[in-house]
């Protein structure tokens, strides 16, 4: 179940941050008819990707962390046989695998399309 949902959200995060390039398709050309090479759009992108990812997990650490144990509480906070217990390692497990995905996906598509430099 938990490989299921990892795969899930792997999945989805490409699927995001292609459709954010593809939706950005105009003004990439228009960076790049003003003198932008296909390297540094590219570069752009991977920098965007990372910031989105530190951003996401950052807020996920801090006002996630404690949206969940208020949450958690307020449902089991008074029952005698519940602890709660938050187990963080996974989080930080995770913020590899997408700082890498966050880096390669847009030059993947940039050298496996024509997207970013198509004039």
């Amino acid at each position: 179940m938990t490989a299921h949902g990892i795969f899930n959200t792997i999945l989805n995060f490409i699927n995001l941050t292609y459709t954010s390039i593809h939706e950005k398709k105009q003004e990439l050309k228009v960076l790049g008819a003003i003198g932008m090479t296909k390297k540094q759009i590219a570069a752009m992108l991977s920098y965007e990707g990372i910031f989105r990812v530190l951003l996401t997990f950052a807020l996920v650490l801090t006002i996630g962390q404690l949206l969940n144990y208020v949450i958690v509480y307020l449902m089991a906070g008074e029952m005698i046989m519940f602890s709660y217990k938050y187990v963080v390692w996974p989080m930080f497990a995770c913020i590899p695998v997408f700082l890498v995905i966050a880096a390669t996906i847009p030059r993947m598509i940039g050298n496996s399309r024509k997207l970013l430099l198509k004039r």
